[in-house]
């Protein structure tokens, strides 16, 4: 079994110049991602592992695996804190 990060279902959100915006209806949070963010957020939306996530980043961004990992991670540390994402087992 993988795990996956999903997008929680009551969100909405639109990529825009490069930046993802989020909205949650419930709370009225808005949320603007960078460029960095809204790659990641899209690789969510396609229903992207983790270790997929780590390695588009490395190569776009020119990171090490170390770094993207630890980028990567913090990242989606974030988006759980603030229920924005949550996350599903999926066989492999």
């Amino acid at each position: 079994m993988q795990i996956y990060p999903v997008i929680h279902p009551e969100l909405t959100w639109r990529l825009l110049d490069g930046e993802a915006v989020i909205v949650s209806p419930t709370t009225g949070e808005i949320r603007v991602l960078n460029q960095a963010g809204a790659d990641i957020w899209q690789q969510i939306v396609t229903g992207s592992q983790v270790q997929d996530i780590e390695r588009a980043l490395a190569r776009q961004y020119a990171l090490s695996p170390q770094q993207a990992e630890a980028d990567v991670s913090a990242f989606l540390e974030d988006l759980t804190n603030h229920g924005l994402i949550t996350w599903e087992s999926r066989k492999a």
